[in-house]
């Protein structure tokens, strides 16, 4: 078709990295202008999803992790992923639990936990787990027990 006085042009993105900027107004004889992706509208817990090109994007919910995994990176323009939370080691006990905070899981030494009160003793400490305090066994007739309590059995 014949056109006077003019070419029909098509809309495009904006230069620069496509989903950091938008074109916005491209109608009849503009061309319209190019915009930043802005997330600032985003609420905490969501990202700037779809920005670039000839769309300015909209808020989604950051996705929800599950099973032994953890939210990191979401926010702006980033969804984020969710990631497998650490292991706590064979003489390690959880401190924090996966996801307190949405952060990873913590450990701390077996040996770092308070000592059993006189009498008892730390038993099953070790793979996240804190163990317990257990007593110690009594001394037969004629014996006495030494170095039960604490952490020795």
């Amino acid at each position: 078709t014949n056109i006077p006085q003019g070419a029909l042009e098509d809309c495009v993105g904006c230069s620069g990295e496509i989903g950091h900027f938008y074109r916005q107004g491209c109608t009849g004889r503009e061309e319209g202008k190019c915009f930043a992706c802005d997330a600032s509208s985003c609420s905490v817990g969501t990202y700037l999803e779809g920005c670039g090109l000839l769309e300015a994007g909209a808020c989604k919910d950051c996705p929800v992790c599950s099973g032994d995994t953890y939210l990191v990176g979401c926010g702006d323009l980033a969804r984020g992923e969710c990631k497998e939370c650490t292991k706590c080691g064979p003489e390690e006990a959880q401190a924090t639990p996966c996801g307190t905070d949405g952060g990873d899981r913590t450990c701390s030494s077996c040996a770092s936990l308070p000592p059993c009160p006189d009498g008892e003793y730390l038993s099953g400490c070790g793979g996240g787990s804190a163990g317990a305090c257990v007593p110690c066994k009594e001394a037969p007739e004629g014996q006495w027990l030494k170095a039960c309590g604490g952490r020795a059995p």
